[in-house]
């Protein structure tokens, strides 16, 4: 993504809501989505791993917010 598309994103999320409060934002300004191949070692609990269901329930709540009210 082009740093200049960063602040007409109007980002508000700084946890776990972030991923979709971006794919959304992004997809209403018209941009393209690309996936790309990453390497990743996921962390254990005990190494910092502190997610947990309630930030499945605020991503949730995030992305139906964005959806209705933009």
């Amino acid at each position: 993504m082009d740093s200049r598309v960063l602040p007409k994103l109007r980002l508000k999320r700084d946890r776990f809501d972030i991923d979709p409060e971006v794919t959304l934002r992004v997809a209403r300004l018209g941009l393209r989505i690309r996936e790309v191949p990453i390497r990743y070692v996921p962390r254990r609990w005990r190494e910092g791993k502190k997610i947990g269901w309630f930030d499945a329930i605020e991503a949730l709540a995030t992305t139906a917010r964005l959806t209705i009210w933009g």
